[in-house]
């Protein structure tokens, strides 16, 4: 049996990598500080899974959910725990979206080359 245990680190640095990136463009798009607003996306990410975790673990706890072997428990926990992440993510990505929009500051190459003639 193949042992896919050393592709976790590679996964979770993509996440990373691809979480930052979104929340660098979406601040780069709005002229906010881009490397804040990236940071405090991966941050989302990890707040989410910890309270994911938090949430699986209280669940088992009151066994409102059912539990397996120690196997099924701990790869439920981590699928839980990266979906509530993800969604944490991207509530906190349209949030930030919406919130700028409003606002009206959009950077555009129709706005930076408006006054100039060719």
């Amino acid at each position: 049996m193949i042992d896919y245990a050393y592709l976790v680190p590679i996964i979770g640095i993509l996440l990373i990598y691809f979480i930052g990136r979104a929340f660098y463009n979406l601040a780069d798009k709005f002229n906010e500080n881009k490397w804040l607003w990236a940071i405090l996306g991966v941050v989302s990410y990890y707040a989410g899974s910890f309270i994911g975790g938090m949430l699986f673990g209280l669940l088992e706890e009151f066994d409102i959910m059912p539990s397996g072997g120690p196997d099924d428990l701990h790869v439920a926990s981590i699928a839980l725990a990266v979906v509530f992440a993800a969604g944490v993510v991207v509530a906190f990505y349209f949030f930030l979206k919406r919130m700028w929009t409003r606002r009206g500051v959009v950077i555009t190459s129709e706005v930076l080359d408006g006054d100039i003639e060719y």
